[in-house]
């Protein structure tokens, strides 16, 4: 019987290898041998390959669980790479697009920019009318001229304009003319008219062709010159008005011109920025993509190794068990040769006879145990690829779950770097505005180095001439200092005694001609008496001259007037002069008044200018425009962030509902299976769990849960329509469910009288139900189950259901309380622990 068992044991050994081959193929962990035996060799060699297989698997499953979990921190680290360079991305293009639409609003038909193009065009236009022909040294006009030099160019057309002939200059020439032609004697009186160009004279016809062509000349009425200066005064005051006003209105889009001007520049570089950094984006994304899909790889092959090390595992145990039946089959051969000669009374046929009924008997035991084993790892299969499913379902939520936490995380950095960005920028800003003073205090500084360096040269070069002159007059000092010496030297004494004497005769000479000169002083005042009537003579005599000359001025200033008289008589409209007047001094006394009430209009402006800017030096108004940019950014900011919580609060609720959904399937699917397992009646077909959720507000979100059973295709509650053992029955086998579902790494399972309220039939189908539970998770490690019972009964159903299954050790024995008097007289609770076969 044992070497039947054997024989049969070796065979699920390879069946069961067989059935993994292709997983082992594809792991490259195929055994070395095949179709063992189930001699002693071959049970060794059994033993031995599951061992090394088992080995084999455990290394390769390390190994790509730690390559797993390296590829996992290279995605982790991908994508925390990714959203940080997704977020500096985001907000560079919002810096763009607000650059770029601040730029198509600057552009715009109404805009600056345009409004400047349109006066190009209008200028050119105009001066193709005018037919002006530009000068060599102006830009030509093109619709991408510089603003600055089309300003140049309107004011050197303006100025052109302004220097037009007007008629009043061609009536003071024809004045000028008319004076020139008069021809004056002697005395200065007309006597008659000459040709102002070639001083010739005229005759009397001539004299009256001169004065009809200065008369029709001088007509504003009729005079074509006059006609056509005032056409092209006209014309030029209407041109240069249109210059000054372009001009004017270019002036007025500068900034804006200026602002788009930099706008185009900054876009330039900031569309560089964005595609650099999408650039480095889309290398993040498809490292991250390939890390992806490189954990998935691992994920599976780790999955299909742990399946493999669970069956090699399974196949080490049952190579173990199969050397201990070889032992066994020795030992009880030993036996039997020992204990034949003994045998009390059957002889060796009869013996044999027996012997092979129990191993017909067994086979066909075993045949059907087989069978059913083979049923049991169909159904093991399937559950293990459901757990399989469900695990994955599970890492998938974990990494979701961890997913949406690293969003969020990278949604604090964002923020985080918007908040380091604004302060960059607000550093860069003030930075900007303190680097004008800096550069003017540098200037200055230079400046002043500059002045100092030249007042230190002139003071250098003026010390330096000082120190000239000093070694100069020290040279003239020695020079003295050696004549000086040399005379000493010389006895020259004697010839300056000689010079003294000689200046002693001298002085005695001046003393003789002082008193000359004072015998000769009554002469010489007479003498000046003389000359001084002479001066007073001359003196006269000037002032005659100066009479004369001016009495000739005043004949000359006569004949002047008499000019200017017959000049104001030849002038026009000289009638309405003091009307004129009078009416230009009303319009002034007009201007003054106006000017006056604008001025008073002005200093009230600057009263109430004044008013505003001491209220805004108070601290309630202090800085107001820095603290509106700050609450306006905090409030951007902050709106931001509220649409990113929406957001992640709408893709968290989604996913929940996913998951909520997707475990409530996995239950009701284990539900079902549970149920036709344990449940033997006939009026419930299944049982599962529906959720209804609450409608209320997003904050009181709930679910209520009902159990509903069902009839074919009807659905009913439980609630009130059930029995108390089909309430029990649903109760255990949701709670099963429930263990199944989400207990993956906690296997602890404890039930606490199972089998109140339930017939035979449902108790045995809760003993399957169990066993084939156990069955399934004996390789779990950490899987423990405890069952609380009265009935003796249905732990003997277990003990049936368990020991049909194979993979796993049946318990040795199972702990009876019970309670017993003691001596004291107290009753006391003891546990024994009994074996399986005194149950």
């Amino acid at each position: 019987m044992l070497r039947h068992q054997l024989s049969q044991d070796a065979e699920n050994v390879d069946e069961t290898l067989r059935e993994q081959s292709f997983l082992l193929q594809k792991h490259d962990l195929q055994p070395n041998a095949r179709g063992f035996g189930s001699d002693a060799d071959g049970v060794d060699r059994i033993v031995e390959e599951m061992k090394t297989l088992v080995d084999k698997v455990r290394d390769k499953h390390a190994d790509r669980s730690h390559e797993l979990s390296r590829i996992e921190e290279e995605v982790q680290s991908a994508q925390r790479g990714a959203s940080e360079k997704g977020a500096l991305v985001d907000h560079n293009r919002r810096l763009l697009n607000g650059r770029k639409g601040r730029a198509e609003a600057l552009n715009a038909d109404d805009g600056s920019v345009k409004r400047i193009k349109k006066i190009i065009r209008a200028v050119g236009a105009f001066e193709d009318g005018m037919g002006m022909i530009p000068n060599e040294d102006d830009v030509p006009l093109s619709q991408d001229m510089d603003p600055q030099d089309l300003l140049k160019y309107l004011s050197t057309r303006s100025k052109e304009f302004g220097t037009s002939i007007t008629p009043d200059v061609v009536r003071a020439v024809l004045k000028k003319l008319k004076k020139m032609s008069r021809k004056r004697d002697e005395d200065g009186q007309v006597c008659g008219l000459i040709c102002p160009c070639c001083q010739r004279g005229m005759e009397e016809a001539e004299i009256e062709v001169f004065a009809n062509s200065m008369k029709d000349l001088s007509d504003p009425e009729t005079s074509e010159i006059i006609l056509t200066c005032q056409q092209d005064a006209v014309k030029d005051s209407a041109a240069k008005t249109n210059y000054e006003r372009w001009h004017t209105n270019i002036q007025n889009s500068m900034t804006d011109y200026l602002e788009y001007k930099r706008a185009v520049d900054e876009i330039e570089t900031m569309e560089r920025t964005v595609a650099d950094g999408q650039g480095s984006l889309d290398r993040f994304k498809s490292d991250l993509a390939i890390a992806t899909e490189r954990a998935s790889e691992l994920r599976e092959e780790t999955s299909e190794l742990r399946t493999v090390l669970d069956v090699a595992a399974r196949l080490r145990d049952e190579s173990e068990r199969m050397f201990d039946k070889k032992t066994q089959i020795s030992t009880k051969e030993e036996e039997l040769a020992i204990a034949a000669p003994s045998s009390n009374g059957r002889d060796l046929d009869a013996v044999e006879r027996e012997i092979q009924a129990r191993n017909d008997e067994k086979d066909s035991l075993q045949q059907s145990i087989t069978r059913l084993n083979r049923e049991l790892t169909s159904i093991n299969d399937r559950i293990s690829r459901v757990t399989t499913q469900a695990a994955k379902a599970e890492s998938m939520a974990r990494e979701k779950e961890k997913r949406y936490k690293q969003e969020q995380e990278a949604a604090v950095k964002r923020t985080e770097l918007n908040e380091v960005i604004v302060k960059c920028q607000q550093e860069e800003k003030k930075l900007a505005e303190q680097i004008v003073p800096i550069k003017q205090k540098i200037r200055a500084k230079e400046s002043d180095r500059q002045r100092m360096r030249s007042s230190a040269k002139s003071e250098e070069d003026r010390l330096n001439e000082s120190l000239n002159r000093f070694k100069a007059d020290v040279h003239k000092l020695d020079d003295l200092s050696d004549k000086i010496d040399r005379y000493i030297e010389s006895n020259k004494h004697r010839q300056f005694e000689e010079v003294t004497r000689e200046l002693s005769e001298a002085a005695d000479r001046q003393d003789e001609r002082e008193k000359e000169l004072e015998a000769m002083k009554p002469e010489l005042a007479g003498l000046n008496k003389k000359v001084n009537d002479q001066e007073r003579h001359k003196k006269t005599i000037q002032g005659n001259i100066e009479l004369l000359g001016l009495m000739k001025g005043i004949e000359t200033k006569r004949k002047e007037l008499d000019m200017l008289e017959e000049e104001i008589d030849a002038v026009q409209g000289s009638d309405t002069t003091a009307r004129d007047y009078e009416a230009a001094g009303l319009r002034i006394q007009k201007h003054e008044n106006a000017k006056a009430q604008c001025e008073g209009r002005r200093a009230g402006k600057k009263d109430q200018i004044r008013s505003l800017k001491r209220k805004l030096q108070t601290p309630e108004y202090k800085d107001v425009d820095e603290r509106h940019r700050r609450k306006m950014i905090e409030f951007e900011t902050t709106l931001i962030a509220v649409k990113d919580l929406e957001k992640y609060h709408t893709a968290l609720d989604k996913a929940l509902l996913r998951y909520h959904g997707m475990k409530i399937q996995d239950i009701n699917k284990i539900v079902r299976e549970l149920w036709t397992l344990t449940y033997k009646g006939e009026d419930i077909t299944n049982i599962k769990l529906m959720s209804d959720q609450d409608k209320g507000s997003k904050a009181a979100k709930s679910h209520n849960y009902r159990v509903v059973m069902m009839k074919g295709t009807t659905e009913l509650d439980m609630r009130g329509r059930c029995s108390a053992g089909q309430r029990v029955l649903a109760s255990i086998v949701i709670r099963l469910a429930l263990a199944e579902t989400f207990c993956l790494n906690c296997g602890v399972l404890c039930l606490d009288e199972p089998t109140t309220n339930l017939d035979y039939a449902n108790k045995r189908g809760l003993a399957i139900a169990l066993a084939q539970i156990i069955a399934t998770r004996a390789s779990q490690t950490n899987f423990q189950l405890v069952v609380i019972t009265h009935d003796e009964e249905f732990v003997t159903m277990m003990k049936n259901e368990l020991s049909a299954h194979t993979g796993f050790t049946m318990p040795d024995r199972y702990f009876q309380v019970s309670r017993e008097e003691g001596s004291d007289g107290k009753h006391y609770s003891k546990i024994h622990a009994i074996d399986w076969d005194e149950l």
